[in-house]
């Protein structure tokens, strides 16, 4: 009888362990996949963000993110919220990169330097197009959310950003920051230029895995 009752016990705890590994997996795998998702939704719209202003080829690049994150001296930040999750999306510069486009797009010549004013306005406007793309997608997935007016800010308020302003010990656990590991700055290069992009997002209900399955992306190419 007390080895009948040993050999029950041991099947239960197997059966646990096993359950337990199982929904551990199922847990990643689709943290994994929404994250894939989202980054490659993102990468894309401010790819097709940029390329309206400046009708020429642009290439997403890989960029190592940084422990010490300052890309550039400027800096622009889109935040988009709703009840499942909140997204921030960064652009990092240095004026000399915008001025290339601001002098074909606004037919302006070479050896004339475009005034601030002007490179703040191109940025802004870029900025405010590529979230507005993110925030469709998101619409279209049942994700109703509000989005901030962009805004721009110097590049080293971005280590404030990472390294001061922390959140939480305990809501550590739902940001799904996109670390070196699976590369949430990425770069987006044109001829003899090029700008920086970054994102983090922040789960906050469980429910969001159900309206983000992979599959339901229609992802531009």
């Amino acid at each position: 009888m007390c080895k009948n009752n040993h050999i029950k016990k041991m099947i239960v705890t197997i059966g646990v362990k096993i359950l337990t590994h199982v929904n551990k997996q199922q847990t990643g795998y689709k943290t994994k996949d929404i994250k894939d998702a989202l980054l490659n939704m993102i990468t894309n719209h401010s790819k097709e963000s940029l390329q309206e202003f400046i009708h020429d080829d642009v290439h997403i690049l890989k960029q190592a993110h940084s422990d010490v994150p300052i890309y550039g001296f400027w800096l622009s930040l889109v935040l988009i919220s709703s009840d499942y999750m909140n997204l921030s999306l960064k652009t990092h510069f240095d004026s000399q990169h915008i001025y290339p486009i601001i002098q074909k797009f606004m037919d302006i010549k070479k050896d004339v330097t475009p005034c601030h004013e002007m490179v703040e306005s191109f940025i802004l406007e870029f900025s405010s197009l590529f979230a507005s793309r993110v925030k469709n997608d998101l619409l279209h997935l049942g994700l109703a959310s509000g989005m901030s007016t962009p805004i721009l800010t110097r590049g080293f308020d971005n280590y404030l950003m990472e390294h001061v302003i922390k959140h939480p010990e305990e809501e550590l656990k739902n940001v799904l920051r996109f670390d070196s590991q699976s590369n949430h700055t990425w770069t987006l290069a044109y001829p003899k230029h090029h700008i920086y992009c970054s994102t983090e997002i922040e789960i906050l209900s469980k429910h969001i895995y159900k309206k983000l399955e992979p599959v339901t992306f229609s992802l531009s190419t």
